[in-house]
């Protein structure tokens, strides 16, 4: 059986330091720089007056950074771990743009644990054509419309149609939400919190 686990970057396999990349939120004319944390539990998300701008996600060196420097999620990077030694491939599906620049910092970033407990690099069990930066510009016209949790189920069922097995993990309760809805019966969803 061909199986793939699909992973969330930020808040799921890394957190990146807010001086790295951020979130920057307008409010009464003023303007804070958000942790992606802290733009994921904001309270103000969807009141009227409020906005928040991406532009760092879509800058190539504020993006290898963020990664490269970012601190790595252990207990769910395992998660990852176990189902690349029972033979499963792997990709990402984020929201973030520079979609090429994600995936060559992710051949650098992303190691597993094989099963006597080495770490390895990536390479052969990274599937490059399966991992989606949602917000990457080449994807405006397609997913134009759509929220990024809509995106994500769009990829998901796509890849769902390709694999006997999809586990996708994401810290998003909108994102989680979504694929369960899909109700596809080879997807599996875990919450990466």
């Amino acid at each position: 059986m061909n199986s793939i686990v699909l992973f969330d970057i930020d808040d799921t396999i890394l957190k990146s330091k807010v001086e790295d990349i951020g979130i920057w939120k307008f409010k009464d004319g003023e303007k804070e720089r958000l942790s992606t944390e802290e733009f994921a539990n904001d309270s103000d998300k969807g009141k009227p007056g409020i906005t928040y701008d991406y532009w760092e996600f879509n800058d190539p060196d504020i993006v290898r950074r963020s990664i490269m420097n970012g601190t790595p999620l252990l207990s769910n990077l395992k998660i990852i771990d176990n189902y690349i030694n029972k033979g499963y491939d792997c990709a990402f599906l984020t929201a973030r743009g520079c979609e090429d620049v994600i995936k060559d910092a992710m051949m650098s970033f992303l190691k597993f644990r094989d099963k006597d407990g080495r770490l390895q690099d990536i390479k052969n069990n990274f599937k490059k054509s399966l991992s989606y930066a949602v917000g990457d510009e080449k994807y405006c016209e397609v997913l134009d419309g759509l929220k990024d949790f809509e995106r994500k189920a769009k990829i998901i069922k796509m890849i769902a149609d390709m694999y006997d097995n999809v586990v996708f993990i994401d810290d998003d309760d909108k994102n989680l939400k979504a694929a369960r809805n899909l109700n596809l019966s080879n997807v599996e969803v875990i919450d990466a919190k």
